[in-house]
């Protein structure tokens, strides 16, 4: 059963879209398709101190409920406390 935010398949995931991409029982890696189709996948964590990034859907950018870091479509830290971008994921679909 998928939870919200979550898809069964990468191919449903649009331009400009992010979701969490399940893989066991509570790990996974975040998909975003970038507006030009590129997909990218990072790791759930924030790299400010691993707490588990969302999408924002509204800003289309990766929101760290923690401490507020944002999170380009591509991983690159956009404001902080987070100054590193998440790390690349080895997620295959």
């Amino acid at each position: 059963m998928l939870r919200p935010g979550e898809v069964d398949s990468v191919d449903k995931l649009q331009p400009g879209q992010g979701c969490h991409r399940p893989r066991g029982l509570d790990q996974g890696c975040r998909l975003a398709r970038a507006e030009d189709g590129t997909l990218y996948k990072r790791s759930e964590s924030c790299t400010h101190i691993g707490c588990h990034v969302h999408w924002n859907s509204l800003e289309r950018c990766w929101d760290c409920p923690c401490h507020g870091s944002h999170f380009a479509v591509d991983g690159t830290a956009l404001n902080g406390p987070a100054v590193s971008p998440l790390t690349s994921d080895s997620y295959e679909h």
